[in-house]
Protein backbone atom coordinates (compact mmCIF):
# COMPACT_ATOMS: atom_id res chain seq x y z
CA UNK A 1 0.00 0.00 0.00
CA UNK A 2 3.13 2.05 0.95
CA UNK A 3 4.02 1.76 -2.32
CA UNK A 4 1.08 2.32 -4.37
CA UNK A 5 0.84 5.47 -2.51
CA UNK A 6 4.24 6.36 -2.85
CA UNK A 7 4.07 5.50 -6.61
CA UNK A 8 1.09 7.71 -7.32
CA UNK A 9 2.71 10.39 -5.51
CA UNK A 10 5.59 10.31 -8.15
CA UNK A 11 3.37 10.62 -11.15
CA UNK A 12 1.31 13.47 -9.67
CA UNK A 13 4.39 15.56 -9.28
CA UNK A 14 5.84 14.69 -12.44
CA UNK A 15 2.03 15.34 -13.71
CA UNK A 16 2.55 18.97 -12.14
CA UNK A 17 5.83 19.39 -13.70
CA UNK A 18 4.71 18.46 -17.17
CA UNK A 19 1.45 20.12 -17.20
CA UNK A 20 3.90 23.56 -15.76
CA UNK A 21 6.24 23.25 -18.40
CA UNK A 22 4.20 22.23 -21.55
CA UNK A 23 0.67 23.95 -20.24
CA UNK A 24 -0.51 27.48 -18.51
CA UNK A 25 -2.48 24.96 -16.19
CA UNK A 26 -2.58 25.36 -12.03
CA UNK A 27 -2.16 22.72 -9.55
CA UNK A 28 -3.27 23.69 -5.97
CA UNK A 29 -4.04 21.93 -3.06
CA UNK A 30 -7.35 21.36 -1.66
CA UNK A 31 -8.97 20.00 1.31
CA UNK A 32 -6.23 17.36 1.52
CA UNK A 33 -6.49 16.14 -2.15
CA UNK A 34 -4.65 17.86 -5.00
CA UNK A 35 -7.03 19.69 -7.76
CA UNK A 36 -6.14 20.58 -11.10
CA UNK A 37 -7.97 23.55 -13.10
CA UNK A 38 -7.83 23.58 -16.51
CA UNK A 39 -7.26 26.10 -19.13
CA UNK A 40 -5.88 29.76 -17.50
CA UNK A 41 -8.82 30.24 -15.51
CA UNK A 42 -8.84 29.23 -11.98
CA UNK A 43 -12.42 27.75 -11.86
CA UNK A 44 -13.63 24.32 -10.06
CA UNK A 45 -15.48 21.97 -12.71
CA UNK A 46 -14.80 19.45 -9.91
CA UNK A 47 -12.15 17.81 -12.33
CA UNK A 48 -9.86 16.54 -10.09
CA UNK A 49 -7.19 13.79 -9.34
CA UNK A 50 -6.98 12.04 -5.77
CA UNK A 51 -4.07 10.80 -3.74
CA UNK A 52 -5.55 9.66 -0.23
CA UNK A 53 -8.33 7.51 1.27
CA UNK A 54 -10.79 10.27 1.75
CA UNK A 55 -14.21 7.70 3.44
CA UNK A 56 -15.19 6.53 0.20
CA UNK A 57 -13.19 4.12 -0.21
CA UNK A 58 -11.70 5.69 -3.08
CA UNK A 59 -7.26 5.43 -3.36
CA UNK A 60 -6.59 7.02 -6.74
CA UNK A 61 -8.99 8.44 -9.02
CA UNK A 62 -9.14 10.33 -12.10
CA UNK A 63 -12.95 12.47 -12.29
CA UNK A 64 -14.33 13.83 -15.17
CA UNK A 65 -17.26 16.58 -14.84
CA UNK A 66 -18.72 16.11 -18.27
CA UNK A 67 -21.87 14.90 -17.59
CA UNK A 68 -22.00 12.25 -20.64
CA UNK A 69 -19.09 11.14 -18.71
CA UNK A 70 -19.45 11.56 -14.94
CA UNK A 71 -17.87 8.54 -13.53
CA UNK A 72 -14.13 7.37 -14.21
CA UNK A 73 -11.61 7.00 -16.98
CA UNK A 74 -8.57 5.76 -14.67
CA UNK A 75 -9.51 4.73 -10.98
CA UNK A 76 -7.67 2.57 -8.57
CA UNK A 77 -10.60 2.30 -5.89
CA UNK A 78 -12.28 0.79 -2.91
CA UNK A 79 -9.41 -0.12 -0.61
CA UNK A 80 -11.73 -1.57 2.23
CA UNK A 81 -13.97 -3.92 0.25
CA UNK A 82 -12.54 -4.22 -2.73
CA UNK A 83 -9.22 -3.31 -5.23
CA UNK A 84 -10.57 -1.93 -8.40
CA UNK A 85 -8.63 -1.06 -11.63
CA UNK A 86 -11.31 0.66 -13.67
CA UNK A 87 -9.99 1.88 -17.25
CA UNK A 88 -12.14 3.30 -19.88
CA UNK A 89 -15.26 6.08 -19.33
CA UNK A 90 -18.86 5.03 -17.95
CA UNK A 91 -21.97 7.32 -19.15
CA UNK A 92 -25.50 6.70 -17.51
CA UNK A 93 -28.58 8.82 -18.19
CA UNK A 94 -30.77 8.50 -14.71
CA UNK A 95 -33.74 6.52 -15.36
CA UNK A 96 -32.85 4.87 -18.53
CA UNK A 97 -31.42 1.44 -19.25
CA UNK A 98 -31.17 2.01 -23.05
CA UNK A 99 -28.68 4.73 -22.55
CA UNK A 100 -26.23 3.59 -21.16
CA UNK A 101 -22.13 3.04 -21.89
CA UNK A 102 -19.58 0.78 -19.54
CA UNK A 103 -16.23 0.40 -18.25
CA UNK A 104 -13.67 -0.55 -20.84
CA UNK A 105 -11.57 -2.50 -18.60
CA UNK A 106 -12.31 -3.53 -14.98
CA UNK A 107 -9.97 -5.21 -12.85
CA UNK A 108 -11.68 -6.07 -9.61
CA UNK A 109 -10.84 -8.31 -6.20
CA UNK A 110 -11.25 -8.33 -2.55
CA UNK A 111 -9.52 -9.39 0.45
CA UNK A 112 -12.48 -11.96 1.43
CA UNK A 113 -12.35 -15.33 0.83
CA UNK A 114 -15.68 -14.68 -0.33
CA UNK A 115 -14.94 -12.16 -2.36
CA UNK A 116 -13.77 -13.05 -6.68
CA UNK A 117 -11.56 -11.81 -8.79
CA UNK A 118 -13.10 -10.33 -12.03
CA UNK A 119 -11.67 -9.25 -15.02
CA UNK A 120 -14.36 -7.51 -17.50
CA UNK A 121 -15.61 -5.46 -19.95
CA UNK A 122 -18.73 -3.86 -19.13
CA UNK A 123 -21.66 -2.78 -20.99
CA UNK A 124 -25.04 -2.08 -19.43
CA UNK A 125 -26.54 -0.60 -23.12
CA UNK A 126 -29.89 -2.71 -23.43
CA UNK A 127 -29.12 -6.31 -25.68
CA UNK A 128 -25.30 -5.19 -25.83
CA UNK A 129 -22.92 -7.75 -25.23
CA UNK A 130 -20.39 -7.57 -22.14
CA UNK A 131 -17.50 -10.10 -21.60
CA UNK A 132 -16.54 -11.14 -17.97
CA UNK A 133 -13.77 -13.99 -16.36
CA UNK A 134 -14.70 -14.32 -13.01
CA UNK A 135 -11.82 -16.71 -10.54
CA UNK A 136 -12.68 -17.09 -7.04
CA UNK A 137 -15.51 -17.88 -4.61
CA UNK A 138 -19.18 -17.01 -5.56
CA UNK A 139 -19.54 -15.51 -2.41
CA UNK A 140 -23.07 -17.08 -1.94
CA UNK A 141 -23.10 -20.73 -1.24
CA UNK A 142 -19.11 -21.11 -1.11
CA UNK A 143 -18.59 -23.01 -4.12
CA UNK A 144 -15.23 -22.52 -6.20
CA UNK A 145 -15.61 -20.30 -8.57
CA UNK A 146 -14.06 -19.89 -12.53
CA UNK A 147 -16.59 -17.83 -14.63
CA UNK A 148 -16.20 -17.13 -18.60
CA UNK A 149 -18.39 -15.50 -20.29
CA UNK A 150 -20.76 -13.16 -22.63
CA UNK A 151 -23.48 -11.52 -20.76
CA UNK A 152 -25.59 -8.35 -21.83
CA UNK A 153 -28.00 -6.30 -19.85
CA UNK A 154 -31.92 -6.95 -20.55
CA UNK A 155 -35.13 -6.59 -17.94
CA UNK A 156 -33.63 -4.61 -15.52
CA UNK A 157 -31.15 -8.27 -15.30
CA UNK A 158 -28.12 -9.48 -16.87
CA UNK A 159 -28.83 -12.52 -19.33
CA UNK A 160 -26.43 -14.84 -20.31
CA UNK A 161 -25.07 -15.78 -23.81
CA UNK A 162 -22.31 -18.06 -23.67
CA UNK A 163 -20.76 -19.10 -20.10
CA UNK A 164 -18.07 -21.13 -19.04
CA UNK A 165 -19.20 -21.65 -15.28
CA UNK A 166 -17.88 -24.05 -12.42
CA UNK A 167 -19.78 -21.96 -9.59
CA UNK A 168 -22.68 -24.90 -9.09
CA UNK A 169 -26.57 -24.43 -9.47
CA UNK A 170 -29.23 -25.95 -8.84
CA UNK A 171 -29.01 -28.20 -11.96
CA UNK A 172 -25.33 -29.28 -12.80
CA UNK A 173 -22.19 -28.35 -11.71
CA UNK A 174 -19.11 -27.94 -13.53
CA UNK A 175 -20.88 -26.68 -16.31
CA UNK A 176 -20.90 -25.37 -19.94
CA UNK A 177 -24.45 -23.35 -21.06
CA UNK A 178 -24.48 -21.60 -23.80
CA UNK A 179 -28.24 -19.66 -24.61
CA UNK A 180 -30.15 -16.69 -25.67
CA UNK A 181 -31.23 -16.14 -21.82
CA UNK A 182 -30.51 -16.88 -18.69
CA UNK A 183 -33.21 -19.42 -18.43
CA UNK A 184 -33.37 -20.53 -22.06
CA UNK A 185 -30.67 -22.60 -22.65
CA UNK A 186 -29.47 -23.84 -26.37
CA UNK A 187 -26.57 -25.75 -25.06
CA UNK A 188 -25.28 -27.28 -21.95
CA UNK A 189 -22.31 -30.14 -21.26
CA UNK A 190 -22.14 -31.52 -17.81
CA UNK A 191 -19.26 -32.35 -16.22
CA UNK A 192 -20.44 -36.51 -16.70
CA UNK A 193 -19.80 -36.17 -20.27
CA UNK A 194 -23.19 -35.46 -21.08
CA UNK A 195 -24.60 -33.00 -23.73
CA UNK A 196 -27.81 -31.06 -23.46
CA UNK A 197 -29.60 -28.81 -26.38
CA UNK A 198 -32.45 -27.22 -25.34
CA UNK A 199 -32.05 -27.85 -21.56
CA UNK A 200 -29.24 -27.47 -18.66
CA UNK A 201 -30.14 -30.64 -17.27
CA UNK A 202 -29.06 -33.79 -20.04
CA UNK A 203 -30.56 -37.26 -18.97
CA UNK A 204 -28.67 -38.94 -21.74
CA UNK A 205 -25.34 -38.85 -23.15
CA UNK A 206 -27.04 -36.53 -25.84
CA UNK A 207 -30.24 -35.01 -24.83
CA UNK A 208 -32.50 -32.99 -26.90
CA UNK A 209 -35.21 -30.84 -25.72
CA UNK A 210 -37.37 -29.54 -28.31
CA UNK A 211 -38.56 -25.59 -28.27
CA UNK A 212 -42.07 -26.41 -29.92
CA UNK A 213 -43.85 -29.14 -31.65
CA UNK A 214 -42.63 -28.01 -35.57
CA UNK A 215 -40.51 -30.38 -37.23
CA UNK A 216 -37.89 -27.73 -36.93
CA UNK A 217 -38.25 -28.15 -32.92
CA UNK A 218 -36.51 -31.24 -32.68
CA UNK A 219 -33.34 -32.93 -33.88
CA UNK A 220 -32.79 -32.01 -38.29
CA UNK A 221 -29.80 -33.31 -39.76
CA UNK A 222 -28.86 -32.36 -43.26
CA UNK A 223 -27.10 -34.13 -46.34
CA UNK A 224 -25.26 -31.96 -48.77
CA UNK A 225 -27.61 -31.73 -51.19
CA UNK A 226 -30.25 -29.70 -48.02
CA UNK A 227 -31.99 -32.97 -47.67
CA UNK A 228 -33.36 -33.25 -44.03
CA UNK A 229 -34.06 -35.58 -41.53
CA UNK A 230 -36.31 -34.36 -38.76
CA UNK A 231 -36.67 -36.10 -35.28
CA UNK A 232 -39.49 -34.27 -33.04
CA UNK A 233 -42.38 -35.11 -31.06
CA UNK A 234 -45.95 -33.41 -31.38
CA UNK A 235 -47.70 -32.47 -28.44
CA UNK A 236 -51.02 -32.53 -29.64
CA UNK A 237 -51.49 -35.33 -31.44
CA UNK A 238 -49.06 -37.27 -29.39
CA UNK A 239 -46.99 -38.45 -32.20
CA UNK A 240 -43.44 -39.18 -32.47
CA UNK A 241 -42.20 -38.21 -35.91
CA UNK A 242 -39.20 -38.94 -37.89
CA UNK A 243 -39.86 -37.00 -40.89
CA UNK A 244 -37.47 -36.17 -44.48
CA UNK A 245 -37.71 -34.05 -47.21
CA UNK A 246 -36.24 -33.82 -50.51
CA UNK A 247 -37.21 -35.74 -53.43
CA UNK A 248 -38.78 -39.52 -53.74
CA UNK A 249 -35.64 -40.03 -50.95
CA UNK A 250 -35.67 -43.47 -49.31
CA UNK A 251 -35.24 -44.07 -45.28
CA UNK A 252 -32.79 -46.57 -45.01
CA UNK A 253 -31.68 -48.52 -41.92
CA UNK A 254 -28.13 -49.90 -42.43
CA UNK A 255 -26.67 -52.31 -39.64
CA UNK A 256 -23.13 -53.38 -39.65
CA UNK A 257 -22.83 -51.97 -43.34
CA UNK A 258 -25.34 -53.55 -45.04
CA UNK A 259 -29.06 -51.88 -45.36
CA UNK A 260 -31.12 -54.13 -43.45
CA UNK A 261 -34.23 -52.22 -43.68
CA UNK A 262 -35.91 -48.82 -46.09
CA UNK A 263 -38.98 -46.94 -46.62
CA UNK A 264 -40.17 -45.10 -49.73
CA UNK A 265 -41.78 -41.63 -50.32
CA UNK A 266 -44.73 -43.87 -51.26
CA UNK A 267 -44.96 -45.78 -47.65
CA UNK A 268 -43.26 -48.64 -48.98
CA UNK A 269 -41.38 -50.94 -47.10
CA UNK A 270 -38.46 -53.42 -47.83
CA UNK A 271 -36.73 -55.77 -45.66
CA UNK A 272 -33.45 -57.45 -46.90
CA UNK A 273 -34.11 -55.80 -50.78
CA UNK A 274 -34.16 -52.52 -52.30
CA UNK A 275 -36.83 -53.82 -54.66
CA UNK A 276 -39.92 -52.13 -53.20
CA UNK A 277 -41.73 -52.33 -56.70
CA UNK A 278 -45.67 -52.08 -56.32
CA UNK A 279 -45.77 -53.76 -52.91
CA UNK A 280 -46.49 -52.19 -49.32
CA UNK A 281 -43.78 -54.65 -47.98
CA UNK A 282 -41.21 -56.43 -50.05
CA UNK A 283 -39.61 -59.43 -47.76
CA UNK A 284 -36.29 -60.85 -48.89
CA UNK A 285 -36.45 -64.20 -46.68
CA UNK A 286 -38.61 -66.24 -44.99
CA UNK A 287 -41.50 -64.86 -42.96
CA UNK A 288 -42.96 -66.15 -39.43
CA UNK A 289 -45.95 -65.04 -37.73
CA UNK A 290 -48.88 -66.41 -35.40
CA UNK A 291 -51.46 -64.65 -37.38
CA UNK A 292 -51.92 -63.40 -41.14
CA UNK A 293 -55.42 -62.11 -42.16
CA UNK A 294 -55.82 -61.15 -45.68
CA UNK A 295 -59.20 -58.96 -46.88
CA UNK A 296 -59.58 -59.98 -50.88
CA UNK A 297 -62.51 -61.31 -52.46
CA UNK A 298 -63.93 -64.63 -52.20
CA UNK A 299 -65.46 -67.44 -54.06
CA UNK A 300 -68.72 -68.26 -53.01
CA UNK A 301 -69.77 -67.43 -56.35
CA UNK A 302 -69.30 -71.22 -57.29
CA UNK A 303 -72.50 -72.10 -55.67
CA UNK A 304 -74.24 -69.99 -57.85
CA UNK A 305 -77.30 -71.43 -60.27
CA UNK A 306 -75.06 -69.87 -63.48
CA UNK A 307 -71.79 -70.89 -62.09
CA UNK A 308 -70.48 -73.25 -65.03
CA UNK A 309 -68.43 -75.76 -63.65
CA UNK A 310 -66.67 -77.96 -66.13
CA UNK A 311 -67.04 -81.55 -66.58
CA UNK A 312 -64.62 -84.02 -65.26
CA UNK A 313 -64.06 -85.22 -68.70
CA UNK A 314 -63.11 -81.61 -69.24
CA UNK A 315 -60.44 -81.49 -66.58
CA UNK A 316 -59.35 -84.66 -67.31
CA UNK A 317 -58.42 -83.04 -70.86
CA UNK A 318 -57.09 -80.16 -69.45
CA UNK A 319 -54.91 -81.79 -66.80
CA UNK A 320 -53.36 -84.45 -69.63
CA UNK A 321 -52.59 -81.32 -71.70
CA UNK A 322 -51.28 -78.54 -69.30
CA UNK A 323 -49.85 -80.88 -66.04
CA UNK A 324 -51.86 -78.75 -63.41
CA UNK A 325 -55.83 -77.88 -63.28
CA UNK A 326 -57.52 -75.15 -64.61
CA UNK A 327 -57.08 -72.11 -62.95
CA UNK A 328 -54.19 -72.97 -61.25
CA UNK A 329 -51.08 -71.38 -62.03
CA UNK A 330 -48.14 -73.65 -63.06
CA UNK A 331 -45.12 -73.80 -61.10
CA UNK A 332 -42.94 -72.36 -63.92
CA UNK A 333 -45.38 -69.05 -63.42
CA UNK A 334 -45.31 -69.30 -59.93
CA UNK A 335 -41.49 -69.24 -60.30
CA UNK A 336 -41.30 -66.40 -62.27
CA UNK A 337 -44.53 -64.15 -61.22
CA UNK A 338 -44.88 -65.25 -57.61
CA UNK A 339 -48.38 -65.81 -56.08
CA UNK A 340 -50.95 -63.58 -54.61
CA UNK A 341 -51.76 -65.39 -51.11
CA UNK A 342 -55.02 -63.78 -51.30
CA UNK A 343 -56.00 -64.81 -54.53
CA UNK A 344 -54.19 -68.16 -54.39
CA UNK A 345 -56.50 -68.89 -51.40
CA UNK A 346 -59.80 -67.81 -53.17
CA UNK A 347 -58.74 -69.79 -55.85
CA UNK A 348 -57.69 -73.19 -53.70
CA UNK A 349 -61.05 -72.70 -52.12
CA UNK A 350 -62.93 -72.54 -55.45
CA UNK A 351 -61.17 -75.67 -56.10
CA UNK A 352 -62.62 -76.86 -53.10
CA UNK A 353 -65.75 -75.59 -53.50
CA UNK A 354 -65.87 -77.20 -57.16
CA UNK A 355 -64.38 -80.66 -55.83
CA UNK A 356 -67.49 -80.30 -53.36
CA UNK A 357 -69.55 -80.55 -56.35
CA UNK A 358 -68.34 -83.05 -57.70
CA UNK A 359 -68.51 -84.86 -54.76
CA UNK A 360 -72.09 -84.07 -54.19
CA UNK A 361 -73.01 -85.31 -58.12
CA UNK A 362 -71.37 -88.31 -57.56
CA UNK A 363 -73.20 -89.04 -54.24
CA UNK A 364 -76.27 -88.76 -56.53
CA UNK A 365 -75.29 -90.93 -58.92
CA UNK A 366 -73.94 -93.55 -56.39
CA UNK A 367 -77.79 -93.24 -53.94
CA UNK A 368 -79.57 -93.60 -57.73
CA UNK A 369 -77.21 -96.70 -58.15
CA UNK A 370 -77.75 -98.01 -54.99
CA UNK A 371 -81.19 -97.76 -55.78
CA UNK A 372 -81.51 -99.49 -58.79
CA UNK A 373 -79.04 -101.72 -57.32
CA UNK A 374 -81.58 -102.74 -54.44
CA UNK A 375 -84.40 -102.96 -56.61
CA UNK A 376 -81.90 -105.85 -58.65
CA UNK A 377 -81.45 -107.47 -55.84
CA UNK A 378 -85.63 -107.60 -54.96
CA UNK A 379 -86.17 -108.47 -58.31
CA UNK A 380 -84.03 -111.67 -58.35
CA UNK A 381 -84.97 -112.41 -55.08
CA UNK A 382 -88.48 -112.51 -56.28
CA UNK A 383 -86.57 -114.95 -59.27
CA UNK A 384 -85.45 -117.07 -56.91
CA UNK A 385 -88.51 -117.68 -54.98
CA UNK A 386 -90.31 -118.48 -58.46
CA UNK A 387 -87.76 -120.75 -59.42
CA UNK A 388 -87.76 -122.85 -55.66
CA UNK A 389 -91.59 -123.02 -56.15
CA UNK A 390 -92.05 -124.09 -60.05
CA UNK A 391 -89.02 -126.77 -58.61
CA UNK A 392 -91.34 -128.34 -56.04
CA UNK A 393 -94.22 -128.79 -58.35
Amino acid sequence: MKKLILTATVCLCSLAVFGQTNYSGILSHKSSYFTIFPYNSQYDDNSYVKLFYDGNNNLINFWNSDSDRPFTSLAVNKVITFGDIELGHYRHVTGSDTDTYGNKLVLRGGHSNSDPTWIARYNREADKTSFRVNIGDDGVSNHDLFDVGFTYWKDSEWKSRFTVDMSGNAYIYQSLNIGNETNQYGYSLAVTGKVGIGTNAPKSQLFVKQSGETNTSGLSIQDLATRTINIYGEGPSGRQVISTTGTNNPLAFILNGTEAMRMDYRGHVGIGTTNLSDFKLSVKGKIRAEEVKVYTGWADYVFEEDYHLKSLSEVEAHIKEYKHLPDVPSAKEVEENGVNVGETEAMLLRKIEELTLYTIEQQKLIEEQNEKISKLEKLQSEIETIKELIKNK
